[in-house]
């Protein structure tokens, strides 16, 4: 399957980049000592990612999980985003960057996003994924990290890479 590979060498431009990002691996299944055949093995997003990229691990991480996560509507985060930390803490912090990213004036919009996220982070992000060629992101598919706690900056974590790479049957 194509798409391993391309989730796999995806990943790896974001770890060149040292950019946090999920490890991947490929693996040989054998169930019975029957082969199954090689399959991608993911890490998953939770305290120990955090942990292993140096990130607090009291801080959010909100995963972009449906179709229009793409950070316009408060109305629609119960339904389009998971909390996958500090899940008994409250989703303010989101709801209020959705509401400022509505609010912010075009004038103001680079101050802001200066001010609220780790800016060469996500430059970094940006770029990455213009060069994988990931059209599968900005609308779901990726995560959010708040460290509130040390910085108070945003992060972009990306996931779920396998229609990187020109997968997305836009060019062959």
């Amino acid at each position: 399957d194509p798409s391993f590979s391309h989730s796999y060498f995806s990943s790896l431009v974001f770890k060149k980049l040292n950019y946090p990002c999920f490890s991947s691996s490929m693996a040989k299944i054998y169930v019975n000592d029957k082969f199954h055949g090689l399959f991608l093995e993911i890490e998953n997003m939770d305290k120990d990612f955090l942990i292993r990229n140096g990130l607090n691990t009291k801080g959010d991480l909100y995963k972009a999980t449906k179709d229009g996560a793409c950070l316009y509507s408060a109305t629609e985060v119960d339904s389009k985003w998971e909390k996958k930390s500090n899940k008994k803490s409250s989703w303010a912090p989101l709801l209020k960057l959705i509401e400022d990213l509505q609010e912010v004036s075009d004038e103001d919009f680079e101050t802001y996003i200066k001010a609220n996220f780790h800016y060469a982070y996500l430059v970094d992000y940006l770029a990455a994924n213009i060069f994988i060629a990931n059209g599968s992101t900005n609308y779901h598919n990726y995560y959010l990290y708040l460290d509130a706690e040390n910085n108070g900056k945003w992060m972009l974590i990306p996931w779920d890479l396998d229609k990187s790479l020109s997968y997305y049957n836009w060019k062959p």
